[in-house]
């Protein structure tokens, strides 16, 4: 869609009139018109204080498509929700695929005390502690090479560390209040 349809339709959806977009932007209401009209592209200046009067992104003034910032409150849970349920279903896939490729009676002892361990938290925790354990394992295996010719890079180990002990007594912190 032209900008100056996307222009028109923000502006109508946010109740305002030519002239009183114009006003607000201080230029004329026939330039606005013809902007709106595609006769005219604006500046980038222009475009930017559109996207700011308008409360919306660049991107979206231009091309239509939303930027996170441009999407409501009510559609960023939505988003959400539909990007969470098609993780889940990947994520379960996954799981059960190398559960099965996995010789379990083939590993060591502390390893299955170690997965045994972590189906019971996931069955019992609430979901922080769940979001905060993910995290953390996820930071955990980006620290450590996947194969030996990975270099690993000890300024990057010593911040991820630290964040990793800030967020867990963090997480520790909120159970002694």
């Amino acid at each position: 869609m032209p900008i100056g349809d996307n222009i028109q339709d923000l502006r109508k959806e946010k109740g305002l009139t030519q002239a009183g977009l114009a006003k607000l932007m201080g230029i004329s209401r026939s330039y606005l018109s013809d902007v709106e009209n595609n006769r005219k592209n604006p500046s980038l200046k222009t475009i930017e204080s559109l996207a700011e009067k308008l409360g919306v992104s660049v991107l979206y003034l231009t091309s239509g498509n939303k930027a996170i910032s441009d999407f409501t409150d009510e559609e960023k849970v939505s988003l959400f929700r539909d990007v969470w349920d098609k993780h889940r279903s990947v994520s379960t896939h996954e799981l059960s695929k190398r559960f099965e490729e996995t010789k379990i009676d083939e590993l060591p002892q502390h390893e299955i005390t170690y997965l045994i361990n972590s189906f019971n938290f996931m069955n019992n925790a609430d979901e922080k502690s769940v979001i905060l354990f993910a995290a953390l394992f996820r930071n955990l295996n980006d620290l450590f090479p996947v194969s030996e010719e990975d270099p690993i890079d000890s300024s990057t180990i010593s911040e991820q560390v630290e964040d990793i002990r800030k967020n867990f007594n963090d997480y520790l912190d909120g159970f002694k209040k």
